[in-house]
């Protein structure tokens, strides 16, 4: 792109005058500044100082500029004759309509053009491209994980624990056990020495003992955990909506897993059996759970899905939730 066109044959900048016309004239001019003389520059800044939206175009423009700069310093590749070409072709359908023409066009053969204008145009065509495929790369992705049929979480019983803080910053630990044939959840949050609650639930009560103190209250809900991220009718469901998506495999902890962004934010994480082996924080990327196992229904002892008051506990009020 020829420069001098703007500056020796180009129509006259504007003086106190405002509007889309005078915008429409101005902002050819800012890709070429630094090849003005002065007089156009200071008339050229008379529009700027009081045009927001020219402002913030010179603004973008010398952001963009500075990255392309500090790409092509780091790059010696000639731009593509494929791009050179399609802009070539664009600029061509613009010159044969009708109306006055800004700019023109000439072959670039230099390795490092110095028009920015030029380097946005490089920048722009490649990005559709690179969009392009990695938007096709990404459905083709998650439109082709699905979990198995025959894989199923019922006949388990799912154990982990965490380490949480509270809202006046104490830690505290909580260990879970749910039955996922029966949905009965087994809670105990923990600080040592200062707390011990207990919480045994089905679908339709819950049961909360404060260990510490002996006493039970009944529809202590406050106290159970969310874990619903664990049911897999759900998830089949999300994925097959795109609620969740599938981000690909990774390692954790030596083992592969698969990758699947649930519906809230947190990432799923899945062994090559399809059973979940952690969540990790969407904030973070830190794994949430300290431990998660899935164990057998048999390697449970009975006792802890009882839902009746102990021996020489009274029915009261459980502390508040750390």
């Amino acid at each position: 792109m020829d420069n001098t066109y703007l500056k020796d044959s180009g129509p006259p900048i504007p003086e106190g005058v405002d509007g889309p016309q005078a915008c429409a004239i101005v902002r050819p001019y800012l890709a070429v500044l630094d090849d003005l003389p002065p007089e156009q520059v200071q008339v050229l800044y008379q529009h700027i100082d009081n045009c927001p939206a020219c402002a913030a175009e010179l603004r973008l423009l010398n952001q963009v500029t500075h990255l392309v700069a500090d790409f092509a310093d780091r790059t010696e590749t000639a731009p593509s004759a494929h791009v050179d070409q399609a802009v070539m072709a664009a600029l061509a359908a613009r010159n044969s309509e009708p109306g006055p023409v800004l700019v023109t066009a000439q072959r670039r053969t230099t390795r490092k053009p110095n028009n920015p204008i030029w380097r946005i145009g490089q920048i722009a065509v490649a990005a559709v491209f690179l969009l392009a495929a990695l938007t096709a790369v990404y459905f083709h992705t998650a439109q082709a994980f699905a979990i198995p049929g025959n894989v199923s979480w019922s006949g388990y019983v799912l154990y982990y624990n965490e380490t949480l803080v509270g809202a006046h910053g104490t830690q505290y630990h909580v260990e879970c056990y749910h039955d996922l044939d029966t949905n009965r959840m087994h809670v105990e949050t923990t600080i040592a020495g200062q707390l011990d609650v207990v919480i045994v639930s089905d679908s339709q009560k819950t049961l909360g003992m404060d260990m510490m103190h002996h006493v039970v209250q009944w529809g202590a809900d406050g106290w159970s955990v969310d874990d619903s991220l664990f049911d897999l009718a759900a998830l089949r469901s999300d994925l097959q909506a795109h609620r969740a998506v599938y981000m690909g495999k990774d390692h954790f902890h030596g083992r592969d897993v698969y990758r699947i962004r649930a519906r809230n934010g947190l990432i799923l994480l899945l062994d090559m059996h399809y059973m979940p082996v952690n969540v990790l924080h969407s904030s973070t990327g830190g794994p949430m759970y300290d431990t998660l196992m899935w164990l057998s229904p048999a390697q449970i002892s009975s006792s802890m899905w009882v839902m009746s008051m102990p021996q020489g506990f009274q029915m009261g009020t459980l502390p508040e939730r750390p």
